[in-house]
């Protein structure tokens, strides 16, 4: 029972991993970027390995490479051009 239960985490963990990591380095990126609290920054995933980050009142679009064999080694940078314009509320 632990051991599956045990395997059972280890997959969603690296699931989770894989697909978080780029969008976490966008938005720490994003914060300095923007002048911006991270914890205000929202990320929204456009296409693979890009991203869009929002946040007080700002957009830019972001364009991530995995520079090693670890999902970890990720640079984002902004993709100049391709962000759309934030939505009015």
């Amino acid at each position: 029972m632990n051991r599956s239960l045990a395997l059972a985490f280890g997959v969603l963990f690296l699931g989770a991993c894989g697909s978080d990591v780029s969008a976490v380095v966008v938005q720490q990126r994003a914060a300095s970027d923007l002048s911006c609290p991270q914890n205000v920054i929202t990320v929204q995933k456009t296409g693979e390995r890009q991203y869009n980050a929002s946040g007080c009142g700002q957009l830019k679009s972001y364009k991530c490479v995995q520079n090693g064999a670890s999902s970890a080694d990720m640079t984002c940078t902004i993709d100049e051009g391709t962000a759309a314009p934030p939505q009015q509320q």
